[in-house]
């Protein structure tokens, strides 16, 4: 049996993903990029037989299937547009892009690559979302017409509170900043999964984009 070769870029988030291909038999994590000491120290399943690098084009080079990123939040999509180019098959996190212009590079680049792309989502294996589309499949809430859902998670910070008061962009964690209905595959996808139902048309309004989206560093 050919086993997948798959690299994770991101070894905090990424240990979550790392945990679950241990036990899979199709599958085996072999590399992981990752710039943080700390983050690799602290994920427990990092073994002496992955090879760690620090340059991502290394990484996507060096044989590899398909790539994890678990990367910074708004940063997915040029690194995705990368594996493309490499032959490389990519499962993203959310989000898949930051703006608008990115997701046509996204498509457009796995398009001409002939690309594998899937975005990662996790809420509909959630037991409360699983029960309510279980309830609107029995009927038991009759004919759904209307859903709405934001994305709100707090953040704990080293005072204790929930929601950090600090103004400072450059201190700021990008769950903070974010609008609570833009969390694509935690609001509109868990509702597309509980309903059974796809966007026919959309309606939207500009918003102002802030320069915390720029640095990485500063997230």
């Amino acid at each position: 049996m050919e086993i997948l070769k798959i690299g994770v870029m991101g070894a905090r988030r990424g240990s979550s993903f790392m945990r679950t291909l241990q036990y899979m038999e199709e599958a085996k994590v072999v590399a992981i990029c990752e710039v943080d000491d700390a983050a690799l120290e602290e994920n427990e399943y990092v073994t002496d037989e992955m090879k760690i690098y620090r340059d991502y084009d290394e990484f996507v080079h060096s044989g590899l299937d398909a790539v994890i990123l678990c990367n910074f939040f708004h940063e997915h999509a040029p690194y995705a547009i990368k594996a493309f180019e490499a032959g490389v098959a990519v499962l993203s996190e959310t989000t898949a892009a930051a703006s608008l212009g990115e997701c046509v590079q996204l498509v457009e680049k796995c398009e001409e690559h002939q690309g594998t792309y899937i975005l990662l989502a996790n809420c509909p294996y959630f037991t409360a979302v699983h029960a309510m589309k279980k309830r609107i499949d029995e009927g038991k809430m009759g004919r759904v017409l209307y859903g709405e859902a934001e994305y709100l998670h707090y953040t704990h910070v080293e005072d204790g509170s929930k929601i950090k008061k600090d103004t400072d962009l450059n201190n700021l964690h990008w769950r903070q900043v974010l609008p609570s209905n833009m969390y694509n595959m935690h609001t509109l996808g868990t509702l597309m999964y509980v309903t059974g139902s796809v966007p026919m048309k959309v309606s939207c309004k500009m918003i102002r984009r802030t320069d915390f989206y720029k640095s990485p560093r500063k997230l």
